[in-house]
């Protein structure tokens, strides 16, 4: 089962992720599907330059 959890960021960053999500940018649906894509991309980043912790 996939849990969820809500964060909040400035609208103005939503509005952003919005116009993309209008424009099906690279292929992006939704909101969520955005942002679950830069986080884990961020994370990734993270992990390949400093390491994450367990």
């Amino acid at each position: 089962m996939v849990k969820h959890v809500t964060v909040q960021i400035p609208k103005k960053l939503a509005d952003l992720v919005d116009l993309l999500v209008e424009d099906n940018y690279q292929g992006y649906r939704t909101r969520a599907e955005f942002v679950t894509n830069a986080i884990r991309r961020q994370l990734d980043m993270i992990k390949e330059l400093d390491g994450l912790p367990e």
